[in-house]
Formats: C-alpha cells, sequence, structure tokens
C-alpha cells in the first residue's frame, strides 16, 4: 500500500500588531486557520503573494490591511538557521507591488525563508 503526505500550503506574514509571525492555513470548508504566531520559524518551497487589488485599496485609503505573505509546504517554528549569508527580503506597498531584496531586485520565489525576530530572508 503507498501512502502519500498530503502537503498543506501554509501562509505567514508578519503581524503588524503583535510584532510576530502569523502562520495560517486554508483547509477544505475554512476560509484560513490560524495555526500559531511565533517570532521565528523557517518555510520551505516558497512562492511570494501580494494582492494587488487590496494594495491599490491600502495605498489610497492608507489603512493597513493583510495582502502580502509568503506561501510553502512546510514551516518549521523557532530560528533554525544562521541569517549570516543571508539576503535581507522586504515589502512596502508604497515603493513596489512585490517582495524585493534590500537592492530593490524583486523576489518571486525561494527554497527556504527564515523568518527571524529582525526580519524575513533567503
Amino acid at each position: 500500500m503507498v501512502y502519500s503526505k498530503v502537503m498543506r500550503r501554509t501562509q505567514v506574514h508578519f503581524h503588524l500588531r503583535k510584532k510576530v509571525w502569523s502562520i495560517t492555513e486554508r483547509r477544505p470548508g475554512h476560509k484560513r486557520l490560524v495555526l500559531d504566531h511565533v517570532p521565528a520559524c523557517v518555510l520551505y518551497h516558497c512562492m511570494f503573494h501580494v494582492g494587488e487589488k487590496t494594495r491599490q485599496t491600502v495605498i489610497r485609503t492608507q489603512v493597513r490591511s493583510v495582502h502580502a505573505w509568503i506561501v510553502g509546504e512546510d514551516w518549521v517554528p523557532g530560528e533554525t538557521a544562521i541569517t549570516d549569508g543571508l539576503r535581507r527580503i522586504s515589502y512596502n506597498p508604497y515603493r513596489a507591488g512585490y517582495f524585493h531584496t534590500a537592492d530593490g531586485r524583486p523576489v518571486w520565489s525561494a527554497d527556504r525563508v527564515v523568518f527571524g525576530h529582525d526580519g524575513a530572508y533567503i
């Protein structure tokens, strides 16, 4: 008998009020289920998502709303990798409609993202 591991798509975004990373998951019958709020974690097989329509609303109204996150398949709580040598990534809806490195280059995917106490790194 062959068993297959079901990989759920996990979303990570920064919770501005709590100053932690929110880990959420989409499950059948649920819009989004919050799994945890953690100060640090690592996410694997990542894609970067920005909802452009909501981003435009944020720019127009100047009201924060969750519209950008990183989606991956596996996550590990805690900072399991040293960020030395990794590139810092960030997102600001007023600067660009994508995640980017410090030098402004867009980032669309990554094998691994380290979400640390001081930001996110690839």
